[in-house]
């Protein structure tokens, strides 16, 4: 019974959040679903911003008291994008025998007929192994810098390619902060990953 109360309760939270969010809020959620909504197969920015609602709604994501509506939605739909994202990219994936006129007798090289350089085996095992480092990566980044919702912002511009300027005005912060969490971003590199950074 108390499972039951929680969960209509924190469906209320998310749901009076979403009534009570302004209009540079709104704005701001646009603005982020706009940057994620490349590759995805969500037709345009609202479909994003609904879907992500909807998880949050049912649950499917979960809000940390600690962390503003804003930010928590924001993070939420990056990963909604993302996930479609790999969907997408797993349906592209071609294999040599699903090539037509494929003849496993033949002396022709099967990669010689594949249209796309991108989508060769080779070429797809490499992004494959460099996905899951980056991905790995990403996780112990992500663990270190948790509940910094400064640099998580920082994390999340260099992830989407967004120009300074762009990760202040999604995020609300001011130039002096976005510089102190880029540069507490920075050191935390240093210290995951000695060695690595060029100086």
């Amino acid at each position: 019974m108390e499972n039951k109360n929680n969960a209509a309760s924190e469906l209320d939270r998310v749901a009076d959040a979403i009534e009570k969010l302004t209009t540079s809020e709104w704005n701001r959620l646009h603005k982020a679903a706009r940057s994620f909504l490349f590759g995805t197969g969500f037709s345009d920015v609202d479909e994003l911003v609904n879907e992500t609602f909807c998880r949050a709604l049912t649950g499917t994501r979960n809000w940390r008291v600690d962390v503003p509506f804003i930010t928590f939605i924001i993070n939420a739909m990056k990963s909604v994008a993302d996930g479609d994202r790999k969907l997408i990219y797993k349906d592209e994936e071609v294999l040599a025998t699903d090539l037509p006129n494929n003849d496993p007798d033949s002396d022709c090289d099967p990669l010689e007929r594949f249209g796309n350089k991108a989508l060769s085996p080779e070429t797809i095992i490499a992004t494959e192994i460099d996905r899951t480092l980056a991905e790995e990566d990403l996780k112990i980044i992500e663990k270190h810098f948790k509940n910094d919702e400064a640099v998580e912002w920082v994390l999340i511009g260099i992830e989407d390619e967004m120009s300074a300027s762009e990760i202040i005005e999604m995020s609300g912060l001011t130039k002096t902060q976005y510089e102190s969490a880029r540069k507490k971003f920075l050191r935390g590199l240093d210290k995951l990953f000695p060695g690595r950074r060029p100086k």
